[in-house]
């Protein structure tokens, strides 16, 4: 397997390689310190299944170098999980609450800007 071959090379061997369900679901969790591979990709031995497997693998070195925009997107998470919640709450406030709707607007969008720079 190409990813446990890339983090045992690294001297990760704590790194766990576990199988998780469903399609595009690769990631690598630095808080568990465990790369989830897809089904396809864990026992695929395609060039993309290896592709995948080295890329999530690299977000292991990337923890594992102290990284700056892992260590950022890190700090990000707390924020990104309130704001998944409220960014739809805030715009839905905007349309009851017309003297608001630009001001909610706004800050959906700038919420939403969050959320999507923290998951790139």
């Amino acid at each position: 397997m190409a990813a446990r071959a890339i983090l045992d090379r690294a001297g990760l061997q704590e790194v766990a390689v576990k199988e998780v369900g469903g399609h595009l679901t690769d990631h690598y969790d630095p808080l568990k310190r465990a790369l989830f591979l897809s089904s396809d990709n864990f026992h695929g031995t395609s060039l993309a299944a290896v592709g995948v497997s080295a890329h999530e693998a690299g977000h292991a070195l990337q923890h594992q170098a102290a990284y700056a925009p892992l260590k950022l997107r890190m700090a990000l998470v707390p924020v990104t999980n309130i704001a998944s919640q409220a960014w739809l709450w805030i715009t839905v406030l905007g349309f009851f609450a017309p003297s608001l709707f630009v001001t909610c607007i706004n800050i959906a969008v700038a919420i939403f800007t969050v959320i999507t720079i923290s998951s790139s």
